[in-house]
């Protein structure tokens, strides 16, 4: 029960960004898109901490543990696998997840695939959701 309560701060915040965030993008403000791409890169950013060692004090003032920590898995806790080969595996998992995050990004900034270059290409499947969105909006 402590940790839940520990993490309601912490639930209260993603509340707000996607409540802030979806405002923001439901009403066409330009800076919606800027905050989701925060938030994706945030996200992925927290992948990637699984790749950084652990501090030198590897629990806080509070007690808690980092949770950053490969060999504390659950879900590889009974692979009988050794460390090297966990981080090995896990660095190549985290690696492909920060690049989906990042390609999240740069799709949402229109920076990967602008939305004009759907219209110019024509591909019904590749303009069928900016299709979609748009009729719903008539």
């Amino acid at each position: 029960m402590k940790v839940l309560l520990e993490l309601l701060p912490v639930a209260i915040g993603v509340a707000l960004a996607g409540i802030v965030t979806w405002f923001l993008l439901d009403r066409d403000i330009g800076a919606g898109k800027w905050v989701l791409a925060a938030l994706l890169f945030a996200h992925g950013w927290v992948h990637m901490m699984f790749v950084f060692p652990a501090p030198e004090a590897t629990s806080t003032a509070s007690g808690m543990v980092w949770p950053f920590d490969m060999g504390r898995s659950w879900l590889i806790a009974n692979m009988s696998l050794d460390a090297g080969t966990i981080r090995t595996m896990g660095v190549v998992v985290i690696a492909v997840t920060f690049a989906g995050f990042l390609l999240a990004v740069l799709s949402t900034m229109g920076w990967l695939v602008p939305s004009e270059a759907l219209r110019a290409n024509g591909s019904q499947n590749l303009a069928a959701p900016e299709f979609r969105r748009n009729a719903a909006a008539r």
